[in-house]
C-alpha cells in the first residue's frame, strides 16, 4: 500500500466522524433510533445601536460565547450599555445569551477591533489595530479590571492612517481580567509600516501567536518592559509567538514576501495535530515555479515556527477564493464557485455557473479531499463559514434560489426576486459528500450578511453572528433585526 493511501487510511480509523454509512447521529437513542434533527433556535439576542465592524465570535470554555465588535455610538446587549461610544468591545455572553458575564474597551473610534481567539483553559486574547499618523494614548478597560491599561501609540505622517499605528494584542482571563498587553508599535526613527489583516491565535500546544504583513523597523512594548525593536528589511509576513502567562516575545519568524503582493489571510493551530498550522494565500510563483493565480497554501510546522514546513498543500482555484477552516483535527476549505476548482488535485466542476458554494474536507496527512458538499440552485448562493466542534461539522451562508436544498432538505425561498435567506447545517463525510444531519434556512426581505460563527465548547451547539437590515428574519423564536448572536441547537430538545 502506498505510504499516503495507508497515512490517510490511518487517520480515517482514528478520526470520529458523525456519521457511518447509515447517516445516523452519535447522539442517537442507545436502540438505534432515528436522527434526532436540530437547528432549532435555543436563543438569541441583538446588539442595540451601530455596529461599525463586526462581530467576530469564539467559544467559552465554560460555555457560552465571547463576541467583539466596534461601536458607532453608545450600543447595548443583553441589558448591559457600555460605558464608552465610538470605541471598540470585548463581551462574553452566556449560553443562553440572556446576560454578559464581563467585557472589556478600548476607548477611541480610533481603535479597531480586529480579531479573537480563545484557549481551552478559559483565557482570552483580543488582537486590537490602533490606526493613525500621529502619536497618542488609548486605556483599555473593563468590567473586571483593576484599573485601565494605557498604551501609547506611534505614529509617523510619512506612513498614512492605515499602514501606521499599533498592533496591540491584549491577554484576558477566564472571567475578563486584564493579564497584560503587547504593543507593538512603529519605532520612533526608521519606522516601520503595517501590511494587511492583524490576526490572533491560540495554536494546539498553548501558545499565542499573531500575524500580520511589515516593513521597517517595528517596537515591542510588553508588561512594562523595555522596548526592544524589531527590523524587518523587505515586505514580510511575520508569525509573532507570545507567552500566553506574560505576553512577551516567545519567538518572532519573518518570512519574506514580494512587495505589492497579499499578505498573510490566517494563521492558526490546528488541534489534535502535532505542530502549528499556517494558512495563506500566495499570488507569486513560490511554490511550484509557475504563476498559479490565487490559492490557497496549507501548510504545518513540525516544531513551532522556527523550523521548516513539513508539508504544504496548494488549492490552484483560478477565479474562485478559498477560505481555510480547521475543524478538530482535519481541515477545511470553502469557496463562492461558478464554474470548477481543483482543490488539492481533486477537479470539480460546477452543474451551474452563477454562483454557488462549495465546502471541501480535506484529510491533513496526505493531504487530500475526503468529501464534499455542493450548495446551489437557480440563484446566487454563496458560503460563510465551515467550523468544527468535536465530530461535528458546520456550515452556512446565504442564498437567493427559490429551490435550493441541502441533500434531501428543502429550504424555503426567498420572500421575492430581491431577497435574501441564509442557510445553515450540520453535516458529516459519508461515501465522499457531505452528508447533512438538518439543514435550516431563514429568509429575509432586507440585507443579510453572516459574520461568522463558533461552536459551544460544552453543548456543541452553534452560535451564528450576523446583520439584517429589515425585522423579518425569525430563526424560531422571534423576529431579528441589526446585528445578532444567534444559538441553533445542536440536537432537536
Amino acid at each position: 500500500m502506498a505510504p499516503r493511501l495507508a497515512a490517510a487510511l490511518l487517520l480515517l480509523g482514528a478520526c470520529k466522524f458523525p456519521y457511518p454509512a447509515d447517516v445516523r447521529d452519535d447522539d442517537a437513542t442507545t436502540d438505534g433510533g432515528d436522527e434526532l434533527g436540530g437547528g432549532d433556535t435555543a436563543a438569541q439576542a441583538t446588539i442595540a445601536g451601530t455596529v461599525r465592524t463586526g462581530p467576530s465570535v469564539v467559544p467559552s470554555a465554560t460555555g457560552g460565547v465571547i463576541v467583539a465588535f466596534e461601536t458607532n455610538g453608545t450600543t447595548a446587549l443583553a441589558g448591559t450599555t457600555f460605558p464608552c461610544a465610538s470605541c471598540s468591545i470585548v463581551a462574553k455572553l452566556n449560553s443562553e445569551l440572556t446576560l454578559v458575564d464581563w467585557y472589556a474597551y478600548a476607548d477611541t473610534p480610533l481603535v479597531r477591533a480586529s480579531r479573537l481567539a480563545a484557549s481551552p483553559d478559559g483565557n482570552v486574547f483580543w488582537a486590537l489595530e490602533a490606526a493613525g499618523d500621529d502619536t497618542y494614548s488609548f486605556s483599555i478597560g473593563g468590567s473586571r479590571f483593576a484599573q485601565p491599561i494605557t498604551i501609547a501609540v506611534t505614529g509617523n505622517s510619512d506612513q498614512g492612517q492605515e499602514s501606521g499605528g499599533s498592533r496591540v494584542v491584549v491577554g484576558l482571563g477566564p472571567a475578563g481580567e486584564a493579564r497584560w498587553a503587547h504593543n507593538l508599535r512603529q519605532a520612533n526613527t526608521a519606522p516601520g509600516n503595517f501590511l494587511g489583516q492583524f490576526n490572533v491565535f491560540a495554536a494546539a500546544d498553548g501558545a499565542i501567536v499573531s500575524t500580520f504583513g511589515a516593513k521597517g523597523t517595528l517596537e515591542h512594548v510588553a508588561a512594562g518592559d523595555v522596548p526592544t525593536s524589531t527590523v524587518v528589511p523587505t515586505a514580510s509576513v511575520v508569525l509573532h509567538e507570545l507567552a500566553p502567562a506574560t505576553g512577551r516575545t516567545a519567538s518572532l519568524r519573518v518570512i519574506p514576501y514580494a512587495e505589492a503582493r497579499s499578505t498573510p489571510q490566517a494563521a492558526t493551530g490546528m488541534p489534535g495535530l502535532a505542530g502549528r498550522g499556517f494558512f495563506r494565500r500566495d499570488t507569486d510563483s513560490d511554490v511550484s515555479g509557475a504563476d498559479l493565480g490565487d490559492r490557497l497554501r496549507v501548510g504545518r510546522f513540525a516544531n513551532g515556527f522556527d523550523t521548516v514546513l513539513t508539508y504544504a498543500t496548494v488549492v490552484p482555484a483560478g477565479d474562485v477564493r478559498f477560505t481555510a477552516a480547521v475543524l478538530g483535527g482535519q481541515l477545511g476549505a470553502y469557496a463562492p464557485i461558478r464554474s470548477s476548482a481543483s482543490i488539492a488535485g481533486t477537479s470539480f466542476t460546477a452543474p451551474r455557473t452563477n454562483g454557488d458554494a462549495l465546502f471541501t474536507l480535506l484529510d491533513p496527512v496526505s493531504p487530500a479531499v475526503l468529501a464534499q458538499l455542493y450548495v446551489g440552485g437557480r440563484g446566487v448562493d454563496s458560503p460563510s463559514f465551515m467550523v468544527g466542534s468535536g465530530s461535528d461539522i458546520y456550515v452556512g451562508g446565504t442564498y437567493t434560489s427559490t429551490d435550493l436544498s441541502i441533500g434531501d432538505q428543502s429550504l424555503p425561498p426567498p420572500l421575492d426576486a430581491g431577497s435574501t435567506g441564509l442557510f445553515v447545517a450540520r453535516v458529516g463525510p459519508a461515501g465522499g459528500a457531505l452528508v447533512p444531519a438538518w439543514a435550516r434556512g431563514a429568509v429575509t426581505s432586507g440585507n443579510l450578511a453572516l459574520l461568522g460563527a463558533t461552536a459551544d465548547r460544552v453543548s456543541g451547539d452553534l452560535y451564528v453572528v450576523g446583520s439584517t437590515s429589515a425585522g423579518d428574519l425569525d430563526l424560531g423564536i422571534g423576529s431579528l433585526t441589526g446585528t445578532f448572536v444567534a444559538r441553533l441547537r445542536r440536537v432537536a430538545p
